[in-house]
């Protein structure tokens, strides 16, 4: 026997070990969950293992083995060998129990994917949380900001149109009338009065929130980022300015700043854990039914970016109601994220049925083409008597 028939003999009792071996763990699973109608096929497995091991597999006990062996997968069906070696630990590679320590032990490729998705999705759901934690801080500032009636801002006008007309002071000062000179105090002063000391205190409600706004701000954005103006102290000069918020400005970043966070951010974190659900899911599902396959964590990894594609998707389609709130007008938005990563199937089959709708048109032939193609017989007309 020459080197090359040596070597293709070896390696054809090779692939028969590797199948004896895979009618073994079909008989196995068979026997452990006591599949009936199947004993003709395990007991002749078991000859064809015998035999093999005496070296007698002849050709017609070989005929008689495959036959075995694909009977006993038909009946176990969907269940495989693959799906087998994959689901149970006594086929799955080794590890430490606790972070590369401990003792070792035995882990199945489904609980290692189970592992490895089950710790990705904690760090969505963990993101998530933060986000949204920090969302509803800034929403919640943002509703609270004092909003001024049309007397309050008249008054708050009136008062920064006297400080701009107010003399100079290196301007002599006119003498105060006398008090039986001062005109008397009416209602409608002291309405306006009212007014002006209620608008002064909104003001200064306005400017801690829009205090609280920047310190918000600062945590994503840098300190360059929040809008300030030049401002006097009291009794200094005009070299003595100093740097005070904006209030308005910085109202409107953390505006535009929740905005991205409620349009894009969100939506993709919903996506995400929505995914993560679904995978771990259908993990959970595979792992019981002895289902579960190494070649799925490839769909698996797929599907978890899909699904983040999904839910940013949502949020550039579903925009939050802004008359609502925002915190408010966006749930039903995340809700149909956080749906759209967990069945991505159905929003892409959606999406394809939509494009085939406009790509696909069945176009007909004009009435007189179709007439030539098909000609009718001529009818003739009924015979007198």
């Amino acid at each position: 026997m020459t080197m090359g028939e040596d070597k293709a003999e070896r390696g054809k009792n090779e692939a028969l070990a590797h199948t004896l071996y895979d009618a073994e763990v079909l008989v196995a699973y068979v026997i452990r969950n006591n599949i009936q109608e199947v004993q003709d096929a395990v007991e002749g497995i078991a000859v064809a293992r015998e035999c093999y091991g005496r070296g007698e597999f002849s050709a017609d006990a070989q005929k008689k083995f495959y036959g075995d062996f694909s009977k006993l997968a038909a009946k176990v069906a969907p269940v495989t060998v693959s799906t087998l070696k994959a689901s149970l630990e006594e086929y799955g590679p080794g590890r430490r129990r606790w972070f590369g320590l401990g003792e070792h032990v035995r882990c199945s490729h489904a609980q290692r994917a189970g592992i490895f998705h089950r710790r990705w999705g904690m760090v969505a759901l963990i993101t998530l949380l933060v986000i949204q934690s920090y969302w509803l801080v800034g929403s919640n500032l943002l509703n609270a900001i004092p909003k001024f009636s049309d007397a309050q801002t008249t008054a708050l006008l009136a008062v920064e149109a006297k400080k701009r007309l107010r003399p100079r002071d290196n301007q002599p000062q006119q003498p105060s009338p006398s008090p039986a000179t001062q005109p008397a105090v009416t209602e409608k002063d002291i309405a306006a009065e009212t007014a002006l000391v209620a608008a002064e205190h909104l003001v200064d409600e306005r400017n801690r929130i829009a205090d609280m706004l920047a310190t918000w701000c600062r945590v994503l954005l840098p300190d360059s980022w929040v809008p300030t103006r030049k401002a006097s102290k009291a009794g200094a000069t005009h070299s003595e300015e100093i740097e005070q918020l904006d209030s308005d400005r910085v109202i409107a970043l953390a505006s535009r700043v929740l905005e991205v966070l409620q349009q894009y951010i969100l939506p993709l974190l919903y996506g995400w854990l929505g995914a993560m659900a679904y995978v771990l899911r259908t993990l959970g599902q595979q792992s019981r039914a002895r289902l579960f396959s190494t070649e799925n964590q490839t769909d698996f990894n797929l599907r978890v970016w899909l699904g983040v594609v999904a839910g940013l998707a949502i949020g550039w389609f579903f925009r939050s109601d802004k008359a609502a709130g925002p915190a408010v007008g966006s749930i039903s938005a995340l809700a149909l994220a956080f749906v759209a990563g967990y069945s991505v199937d159905l929003l892409f089959t959606a999406m394809d049925r939509i494009v085939a709708a406009f790509s696909t048109t069945t176009e007909k032939p004009p009435a007189k083409e179709e007439a030539r193609s098909n000609p009718q017989p001529a009818v003739k007309p009924p015979s007198a008597g």
